[in-house]
């Protein structure tokens, strides 16, 4: 439960990273992707989060990843 939490709590933080400086008309599947990575990996900067070659947060880094990605494709 507190992971889930968290989770809605970096998407609240992170709405303005995904995609910021991409006009709505714009807006491609990587872009989704590459917002979405970028997202992540400030969250795991500002967090100290060990996501690269298998750490021990990478797992719950995907799933954020998912997210990210998810509600931005779903919103091009």
């Amino acid at each position: 439960m507190k992971k889930v939490m968290l989770i809605v709590a970096m998407l609240f933080a992170t709405s303005s990273l995904v995609n910021a400086n991409v006009s709505v008309e714009e807006r491609t599947a990587s872009d989704c992707v590459k917002s979405s990575r970028d997202a992540v990996e400030a969250l795991a900067e500002e967090f100290g989060w060990d996501i690269h070659n298998g750490g021990s947060e990478s797992e719950f880094a995907v799933k954020v990843f998912k997210t990210i990605y998810l509600d931005c494709y779903n919103n091009l």
